[in-house]
Order: C-alpha cells, then sequence, then structure tokens
C-alpha cells in the first residue's frame, strides 16, 4: 500500500513541476509576442521606369518573388528595329551591383533571351542601363521581359513590363498630345474644347470626369488642385494608330478648412494620324485620401470627399457606437464611447514619397468587428511596404482595440498580380467562434484552423456565380452537381456548427440554387423534359417553380410558374424580379419564347435606415459624399486620432497551398488600365468590354474582342458553302464550311458531329458566343472571321459580310448567300437566343 502511495506522490510532484515549468513557458511565450510591437516598416524597395527619348514612362514596382509575368498588363514598352531602351533605377535603400534581364514569349512562356549588365551609369541616387535585345523580334507581337535588380547582397527584385515590337507607334506624338491635354485642364486652356463632347448631364461631379463632362469641369471647377510629385505616364496599348496611356498621380487643394489632398487617375484612348490627333476616350477619376478631421463629433457625420466609389464596406456593433470601413485601401475605426478615430491599417505615411506608399495595387476586405470593436480583417494584393514588402499575396489581420495594436494571423503567398488576385478571391470571409477561417478562392472554399494550423476543402465546386452565404446568419450554400453539370442537391453548410443541411429534390425534377433574399435562400426546381441541351452539350434549366427557405431547409414561401417557365432572377431591396419564358416545340426541339418578367415581395430587412449615405454640394469641390451616423455623436466637434502598432509573431504564420493558385476563366476583360473581370462565358466578357471600351484576351493571351475596331462594313470573300447532306444537318454543314475556308482543307472527317469538328479543330481557338449582340459579333467578322449563327430553331446559318445595313449569310439548306436587314436579322437571332459560334486566330 505505502508503495503505491510513495509512487502517487512522486508523480503529483512531477505533474506538478511540470505544470508549474510549462505553464511558465507559456506565460513567456505571451507576453513576449504581444509586448514585442512595432511599426511598420518604411518602402524600402527600388523602383525602375523606362527612357524613352525626352520621356520617362512606365513607372515599375519590384517584387521580391516571380509572378506570373505573361497576366501582367501594367504597361506596355513599344520598341523600334534597334529593338533598344534604357532603364531608370531609383536605388532608395539598396545598392544595385547587376541587371539580370529575360525575353519570354507572352504566348507560351518560351525563353528568348538572357543576358545581364554589369556596368551601370550613376548619376544622383539613380543608377542607368541600356538594354538591347539581339534576337529579332517579330513585328507587332507581344512579348514580356523580367528585369531582376541585384543588390551588393545578393538580394534581387524582379520587375516585368511587356515589349512590343512596332515600327511608327508615333508614342513621342502620342505622350506629347496626352501631356498637352493634361496640362490644359490643370491651365484652364480653351483649346482643348474641341476635343471635348458634352453630352451628359448627369456627370455632375469631380470625381468621375470624361470626354462627355463640361469644359468647368474637365478643368477642375473651382478646385485650382497642384500636382503632388511627378507624374510618369504609363503606356498601356499602342499600335500604328491607337495608343492608351494612364496618368497616376496625386493632387493637393486648398478647401474651406484644410489642405486636402487626392488620388486622380487619367485614362486617355487616342487614334493618331497625319493630320491630327483624335480623343477617342477619356476617364478621370478622383479619390479624396480620408483623414481623421473628416468626422464631425457633434453630429456623427462623415466627409468622405470627392468619390467615385461611394458605396463603403462598412461593419458596425450591434448599437452602432462602433463602426469601421475601409476607403480607398485603408481600414478606419470609429469608438463613440472612447471618442477616437482610429487608422487601422494603411501603407500611406504620414512622411510619403507618394510613389511607393501610393501604389494602390491592393486592397482590405473587412471580415467581421465584436462588441468590442475588435476587427478581423485581410490585406490582399502587393504589398508596398512591411515585412512582405514586394510579395503578392493575402494577410489576415486582428485589430484589438483595446492595446490599439493589429496581429498577422496567417499569410497566404500568391504567384499571381493583384489585378488577378482580386478577381480569384470572392467575397465570402468568415471566422467562426472556434477560429477557423473560411475564404474562397476561385471554384474551392477552405477552412483553416487559426490554432491547430491545418487545412481543409469545404468544397471545390463552388464557382462564385453558384454559391450564396450570409454572415448574419453563419451559413454558406451550394450546389452538388453530376457530371452533366445537373444538380438535384443543395448544401447549406453551418459555419458555427460546421453542420451540413441537404435540401433534395425526387424524381424526374433538377434544382437550382439562385440567390439570398435577406438571410434565406432562394432556388427554383425543374423538369428534366424541360431541359434545353445546347450544341455543347450544357443544360439549360427552365424552373416551373420558386422556393424561399430558411438555412434549415425549412420551406418559407413558394412560388408557381403556370404556364410559364422561370429562367432567372434579380433581387433588388425586398422585390424578386423573375425573368420568364414560354416554352414551345418546333420539330419536336425544345425552345424558350421570352415573355414578360413578374414580381414578388419577400420578407427580408431593409438596410439599416440609421446609417444613410448621401451627396452634398461643395463651394470648392463640387460634390462630396457624406456618411450620417447619429449613434457616433459625442460632445466633442473632433474624435482623439490613433494609429495602430504592428504586434511581431515569433511564429511562421505561412500558409502555402499543395498547388498553384491558378485564375478561373478563359475570357480576362481589360479596360481603362485594369482588369475589370475574368470570366468562363465569353459573352459576358465581351459585354463587359464593350460597357467600359475595353479588350477581351483568352487564358493564353491571344486577342479575342476588342471595343471600336470594327469596321462599318466587310465581306468575307473565297469562302464556299457546305449544302445539308443526308445524315448532316445545317450545324455540321455551318461548322464544315468555315472548317474549310478557315484550313483550306476539304477532307474533313464526316464521322464527327458538328462540336467535335469544333474541338478537334479549333480547341482553345473555339469560341462559343451565345448571349452575345449582333453588333458585337460582327467584330469577327470584320476581322474575316465568319461566324456561325442560329437563325430558325436547330437551324444554323453562316454569316459573311455586313454593312451599315445588312448582313449577308450562306444558307446551308438552300445552298446559297443571301442578303437580310440588320433589323430582321437582330430579331431572328434575338427570338432563338443570340447564338453565334466563331474562332480566335
Amino acid at each position: 500500500m505505502l508503495k503505491h502511495l510513495y509512487k502517487f506522490l512522486i508523480l503529483l510532484a512531477v505533474f506538478g513541476f511540470s505544470l508549474y515549468y510549462f505553464s511558465g513557458d507559456i506565460k513567456v511565450e505571451d507576453r513576449q509576442e504581444r509586448l514585442e510591437t512595432v511599426e511598420m516598416g518604411k518602402a524600402s524597395y527600388p523602383t525602375l521606369s523606362i527612357i524613352l527619348d525626352d520621356y520617362e514612362v512606365n513607372l515599375l514596382h519590384g517584387y521580391s518573388n516571380y509572378v506570373n509575368a505573361r497576366t501582367n498588363r501594367e504597361g506596355l514598352l513599344p520598341l523600334d528595329n534597334e529593338q533598344s531602351f534604357k532603364i531608370r533605377i531609383n536605388e532608395y535603400d539598396y545598392e544595385i551591383k547587376r541587371v539580370d534581364y529575360e525575353l519570354r514569349s507572352i504566348y507560351d512562356d518560351k525563353l528568348i533571351e538572357a543576358d545581364n549588365i554589369k556596368a551601370l551609369e550613376k548619376e544622383g541616387d539613380n543608377k542607368f542601363a541600356k538594354i538591347r535585345f539581339k534576337s529579332e523580334l517579330s513585328s507587332n507581337q507581344e512579348y514580356y521581359t523580367r528585369i531582376t535588380l541585384v543588390t551588393n547582397k545578393s538580394k534581387k527584385i524582379n520587375f516585368y513590363t511587356r515589349i512590343k515590337s512596332i515600327n511608327d507607334s508615333y508614342y513621342k506624338e502620342k505622350l506629347d498630345y496626352v501631356k498637352g491635354f493634361h496640362d490644359s485642364t490643370l491651365n484652364k486652356d480653351e483649346s482643348i474644347s474641341i476635343y471635348l463632347e458634352e453630352t451628359d448631364a448627369l456627370l455632375d461631379s469631380l470625381s468621375h470626369v470624361t470626354v462627355n463632362s463640361s469644359f468647368d469641369l474637365v478643368t477642375w471647377g473651382d478646385l485650382n488642385p497642384k500636382v503632388v510629385g511627378e507624374i510618369t505616364p504609363t503606356i498601356k496599348e499602342i499600335s500604328n494608330e491607337f495608343a492608351s496611356i494612364e496618368l497616376k498621380y496625386m493632387v493637393s487643394a486648398e478647401t474651406k478648412s484644410e489642405t486636402q489632398y487626392y488620388y486622380v487617375d487619367e485614362f486617355y484612348r487616342i487614334r493618331h494620324s497625319q493630320s491630327r490627333m483624335y480623343l477617342l476616350d477619356y476617364e478621370r477619376t478622383m479619390e479624396s485620401v480620408f483623414n481623421s478631421h473628416m468626422l464631425d463629433g457633434t453630429t456623427g457625420e462623415i466627409n468622405l470627399g470627392i468619390s467615385n466609389n461611394p458605396e463603403l464596406e462598412l461593419v458596425h456593433s450591434s448599437d452602432l457606437t462602433k463602426v469601421s470601413f475601409v476607403f480607398n485601401r485603408e481600414l478606419w475605426y470609429f469608438d463613440q464611447a472612447n471618442q477616437e478615430v482610429v487608422k487601422v491599417f494603411s501603407f500611406m505615411q504620414d512622411e510619403s514619397d507618394y510613389i511607393r506608399d501610393a501604389y494602390d495595387q491592393h486592397n482590405i476586405k473587412i471580415i467581421n468587428i465584436d462588441e468590442n470593436g475588435n476587427i478581423d480583417f485581410m490585406v490582399y494584393g502587393y504589398m508596398n511596404r512591411g515585412a512582405y514588402e514586394g510579395y503578392v499575396g493575402m494577410v489576415l489581420y486582428r485589430f484589438y482595440n483595446m492595446d490599439n495594436r493589429i496581429e498577422e494571423l496567417v499569410y497566404i503567398p500568391v504567384n499571381e498580380n493583384y489585378q488577378f488576385l482580386k478577381e480569384m478571391i470572392g467575397d465570402f470571409n468568415y471566422i467562426n467562434e472556434l477560429e477557423t477561417y473560411y475564404f474562397h478562392i476561385n471554384d474551392t472554399i477552405y477552412g483553416y484552423n487559426l490554432i491547430t494550423r491545418k487545412i481543409k476543402e469545404i468544397t471545390s465546386s463552388a464557382d462564385e456565380d453558384d454559391i450564396i452565404f450570409s454572415n448574419e446568419e453563419q451559413y454558406i450554400a451550394w450546389e452538388e452537381k453530376d457530371e452533366s453539370g445537373l444538380s438535384k442537391k443543395i448544401i447549406i453548410y453551418d459555419l458555427e456548427s460546421e453542420e451540413k443541411t441537404e435540401i433534395v429534390t425526387e424524381g424526374d425534377t433538377v434544382i437550382k440554387l439562385l440567390e439570398t433574399v435577406g438571410v434565406d435562400i432562394v432556388y427554383g426546381i425543374a423538369n428534366t423534359n424541360d431541359l434545353i441541351t445546347t450544341i455543347e452539350g450544357e443544360k439549360i434549366i427552365p424552373m416551373n417553380k420558386l422556393v424561399i427557405s430558411n438555412q434549415k431547409g425549412r420551406i418559407l414561401k413558394e412560388y408557381q410558374g403556370g404556364e410559364y417557365v422561370i429562367l432567372d432572377i434579380g433581387v433588388e431591396d425586398n422585390i424578386i424580379t423573375i425573368k420568364r419564358g414560354v416554352l414551345s416545340t418546333e420539330k419536336g426541339d425544345l425552345y424558350i419564347v421570352p415573355a414578360k418578367d413578374d414580381n414578388i415581395l419577400s420578407n427580408m430587412d431593409l438596410i439599416n435606415e440609421n446609417i444613410k449615405i448621401e451627396k452634398k454640394d461643395s463651394e470648392v469641390a463640387s460634390k462630396e459624399w457624406y456618411i450620417k451616423i447619429p449613434s457616433l455623436s459625442s460632445s466633442k466637434e473632433q474624435y482623439d486620432y490613433k494609429q495602430t502598432i504592428n504586434t511581431v509573431v515569433t511564429k511562421d504564420t505561412t500558409l502555402r497551398f499543395e498547388k498553384e493558385i491558378e485564375y478561373p476563366g478563359q475570357y480576362i476583360v481589360y479596360a481603362l488600365g485594369d482588369v475589370m473581370g475574368i470570366h468562363k462565358n465569353a459573352s459576358q466578357a465581351i459585354s463587359q468590354a464593350d460597357n467600359f471600351v475595353g479588350l477581351v484576351f483568352g487564358a493564353n493571351q491571344h486577342l479575342i474582342w476588342e471595343r471600336g475596331f470594327t469596321e462599318s462594313s466587310n465581306q468575307i470573300n473565297d469562302i464556299g458553302i457546305e449544302k445539308v447532306k443526308l445524315g448532316k444537318d445545317s450545324f455540321e454543314a455551318s461548322v464544315i464550311t468555315i472548317l474549310k475556308y478557315k484550313y483550306n482543307n476539304t477532307n474533313i472527317p464526316s464521322n464527327l458531329s458538328g462540336y467535335e469538328m469544333l474541338m478537334e479543330y479549333f480547341g482553345d481557338s473555339y469560341i462559343n458566343l451565345t448571349g452575345t449582340e449582333l453588333e458585337e459579333v460582327l467584330y469577327f467578322v470584320s476581322e474575316n472571321r465568319p461566324v456561325i449563327a442560329m437563325d430558325k430553331v436547330n437551324n444554323y446559318v453562316v454569316i459573311t459580310g455586313y454593312n451599315s445595313h445588312s448582313i449577308n449569310i450562306l444558307d446551308p439548306l438552300t445552298g446559297k448567300q443571301k442578303s437580310i436587314s440588320i433589323d430582321q436579322a437582330q430579331s431572328q437571332f434575338e427570338e432563338h437566343g443570340n447564338v453565334f459560334i466563331s474562332y480566335s486566330e
């Protein structure tokens, strides 16, 4: 008995000592992490720009890692026959000893040439080098070059730019024009009036000025701005005739109360001719730099100043006394109880060079705020300064209100540039009570436990268009699809309990997840007999019933289609707009005739009426935006201003994925100097590019479509017609027609279907343009690429020409060419779904 007692006492002593020892360690470690707080490091990286004759262009920022340069379209450098250019390096905190460079194909990443330069010219704080490519570049073809600066301590910093071999680009004349126009806006020079086309009375603010604005707005109204620092133009696109050039800079202006600073982005699209220059497009946006004085503490009114995008990402406590929002890449927090305004996160410094700090290739997402004012948020994109300077990634932070500090929770490196990253990450972000961080990249939703540092894949079939979520009710929902892309099941995932609820449809029906209305889910039910199969085998789902349910799957409301089928819905406030059609048949084939929309009311709560965003007139700055939050009002006119400090984390927070994150979609829209969207659907991409006067590129960086480059008329010659034969339909005959034209090949295999022939011969060049407008489709005919179109139910023709009045088509049924009016063609094509098919070069 004593033997066992001794053993017990010994074990108890060991346990007590261990508990004391290890708990002491834990406390010391925790204390060390909390006390090691520092300010974010200043920007240190060098910058690089290109010297073209008398102009310095294309200011480049350095990357710490290799990024996907093929997708980087920040700038384009035109080269003539000499194939050479000069670079200027502003070293800042580094000493550059060597310049390495390589030239690659932008289409397949093939290395063409690589070399280095050790003899650098020194001039003041700058160093210069001249790069000359020895390999002969193909005319009007794009390449990219990676320029690597190697420091005296062997650190490598990478810079990327596109290259285009082009004689007679007239870049100097185009840059002269842009500089002259820009200077004239500041000097109120009336000579620029001839380039303006004042037509839009709605453009009444300095926040967004276009070629259609008034001369007064184009010349800054009464603001009288002063440019801060130097302006380096960026050549975005250039050809012999056309160029797109962007100016990004900051200005200051004296307002009624103080000196105010603004970000300005000017975009020019111009055309050069032998006689004159044409201003095809001019867009200038302007954003105020927010500061703590812009809150009136006595009224709770926040002056955002001039802004082109006042729809803030704003969160608040339940009593609205703690409010946080993101404005122009800065995170702000307002605390009524403590009468404090805190700049939680910003790369801008009080003493800024207005170049590296102000680089705008990043943004911030707020994930949540609790009742104590603690905030979880994510910074994503290019990191201007700090521990991750020069890297592209996503960093999750937590702001501790009581300690006035931020702490890094996880860092996710990415090898894409910000323009693509912002399209890859979804709006969904959530952290639950168990410290699991849920986030969405491309089609995958992940759950990462911040304590155990384990990651799990929640679903890999979460296309951003096919998922819905509610942070209020703490769930996310998606369809579970089969190989055909159809679904009989919706999964609702509870983000707190991590439990799944299934909504299942029975029998010969399928289910389609549509939208959220408030915190509830809207889905549709369709009969399998009503499904319509496209030529690619995809299914169009005409639904006969809508269902609104809660997150537990309980049905709250139903809507029966009756004689109509439901094609889609739109939600605005508490009104659901139902897009409807009627199912019809012709020769045994189903098709949809569009019908009038219907509307139903939901029971959702409207937005918080205690927060109001409104636009007011300003004596100096034209129109300014204000947020009115009465619950922030206090006895003090000005809240106390604070800035956060960083907590240095002693552990590595990096989360690396086993496989590289790739961008989704085949079609990339560029407009106004930026990536506007990445789409899986060509018609959506073309529609967006049309709206923004932009371009569409394929995943391989080949040009697909460009606004403003459709000729007024064109006829494709030397194209024969394949007449419908026994065993072949009009679609297959149309495919053979364009294949023989494209490849001059009469031996097309007869055992393939029309779609199989398209895949066999065109592969990635095949483009399904279904849903695109006829006017947009004619771009392909303008480029001498015929277009297959459906003019009747399951009857296809080939568009080969057009002018301002009519289009020319080849009809495989008759074997003849005919001409029909534009209006008639547009009506026929629209009635049958605007089904178009073509290809890219």
